[in-house]
Parts: structure tokens; sequence; C-alpha cells
């Protein structure tokens, strides 16, 4: 998914970018990160600690709205329109924001297995 979004980040740049192809790009990743969550966040509510569950809930939710954001930039948007650079700029906030709540997540989860 990361490697999807990086890619339509560089093709949003580009001077005539392909939009059909990013907003392809876009909503591939957003069924894979869907399909993924939904598995995980299952797997931690049923064998995981309350705080891990609540944390695995914050990310099942916080993450989906984020790349639907950028979803739908990407489908508003027309070629050759000037907005690229915030698109750019969101996919990489959202970047940013999932390795960030991915971090948290996995130290939490390290810390409450170690005990």
């Amino acid at each position: 998914m990361y490697k999807m979004l990086k890619d339509v980040d560089a093709e949003l740049i580009r001077p005539n970018a392909d939009l059909d192809t990013a907003r392809d790009r876009v909503a591939q990743a957003r069924a894979m990160l869907h399909d993924g969550l939904a598995g995980a966040h299952a797997t931690v509510e049923i064998e995981g600690p309350e705080k891990l569950a609540r944390m695995a809930e914050e990310l099942s939710r916080s993450l989906p709205a984020r790349i639907a954001a950028v979803h739908s930039a990407a489908l508003g948007r027309s070629p050759g329109g000037p907005a690229a650079v915030p698109e750019s700029q969101r996919i990489r906030r959202f970047l940013d924001h999932a390795a960030s709540k991915r971090g948290q997540f996995v130290e939490h989860a390290r810390n409450t297995i170690d005990v």
C-alpha cells in the first residue's frame, strides 16, 4: 500500500499527471488498507488486552478516513489542474500519520508482551 501511494505522490506532482491511474491506485490502496485493518483489528480485539484493542480501533478509524480524503481529492481534480502539490502533501501527511500510529501501536504492543 505504501509503495502504491508513493507512486501516486510521484504521479500527482508531474505535469500532465495521469489522473485515472492515480485514482485507480488510490482506490486499490484504500481497499488493501480496509481489508488489512479489518483482519488485524479483529485479531487484536479478540486476543489482545483492552488498551491494544482501543488503539487498533483508533487505527481502523483514522487511517481509512485519511485515505478517503486523499481519494476524494484525486477524484475531484481535473487534468492539468493546479491542485497537484496539495494532493501530494496530503498523501505524504497520510503516510507520516500511518507510520506514526503504527509505531505507537507496535511500541505499546511490545511493552505489553514483554511484561
